[in-house]
């Protein structure tokens, strides 16, 4: 299973499950693929580490870091996109990052149907890739190890 993959089944649940709400969760392509489309993308405001996943509703804005299991990502990446994530926090917003399908799912269909909720579960699955960081001086970070 890749990453795009795993976003792909996710987007998929959505579009099927909440149809009505189709067009409020989307990618963000912040993949470059050369260093001059890499400086073009960025003049025209593309951002590091922004969440692979966005969802808006009314008075909701979501970022969504999808990963799979035993994937390897660098530490300040990983650092940067939790980075991202208590910056949505800070403003009200909410934030998520997991290697779980079912956790991604769950936490969206929390933020549709209980939002109050929504983050202080989304804060306890984090948790998980803070402890990752804190345990490891290693500069590769893998989920689900």
């Amino acid at each position: 299973m890749t990453e795009d993959r795993r976003q792909h089944d996710i987007v998929m649940w959505f579009y099927q499950t909440y149809p009505h709400l189709e067009n409020q969760l989307f990618m963000v392509q912040n993949n470059t693929y050369s260093q001059a489309h890499g400086k073009r993308m960025v003049a025209m405001g593309l951002k590091k580490n922004v969440s692979d996943l966005l969802f808006f509703g009314k008075n909701i804005f979501a970022g969504i870091e999808v990963k799979i299991e035993y994937s390897s990502h660098p530490r300040d990446h990983v650092e940067g996109q939790l980075k991202f994530g208590e910056n949505l926090i800070k403003n009200g917003h909410f934030f998520i990052i997991s290697h779980k399908e079912e956790t991604i799912k769950h936490f969206i269909t929390l933020l549709i149907e209980s939002p109050e909720k929504a983050q202080n579960y989304a804060n306890e699955v984090n948790n998980y890739t803070y402890n990752l960081l804190q345990s490891s001086t290693k500069k590769t970070i893998i989920f689900g190890s």
